[in-house]
């Protein structure tokens, strides 16, 4: 599960990566001079000064929250394992219990088969 939830994450990630690749590129087909700056030195080349700060902010905003929601579901998962450990822990008390029982429970029938022999070598006796 943790696996699942860094890989939304990552994808998230990249999601938003790419809304500012896409801003940076939309800025630099703006500007003459980055644009400029971009056709000599690569086409994938980002320009610090071209982005937006709104885009910046967003950005953060949108890898806090992920963030926070990544931290929300570790902590509700941990807690589910341990609840779990916990299950587990009270079923192989339970278990145990039983295994006593059936034990008692074993040993009272060898008893009693025994008691009941005994009675029958009795009543063959005063016969």
């Amino acid at each position: 599960m943790k696996a699942y939830l860094s890989v939304l994450c990552t994808m998230s990630l990249f999601m938003t990566a790419s809304t500012v690749h896409a801003n940076a590129v939309e800025a630099i087909n703006t500007d003459s001079f980055t644009s400029t700056l971009a056709a000599f030195s690569g086409a994938n080349t980002l320009v610090p000064t071209s982005i937006n700060e709104n885009t910046l902010i967003e950005m953060k905003n949108r890898l806090e929250k992920l963030q926070s929601n990544y931290d929300d579901s570790v902590r509700k998962m941990d807690e589910q394992e341990r609840k779990l450990d916990e299950m587990k822990n009270k079923m192989s008390q339970m278990e145990s219990k039983a295994n006593e029982q059936q034990s008692k429970m074993d040993n009272l029938k060898r008893d009693n088969e025994q008691l009941a022999r005994q009675v029958s070598d009795l009543s063959q006796k005063i016969k």
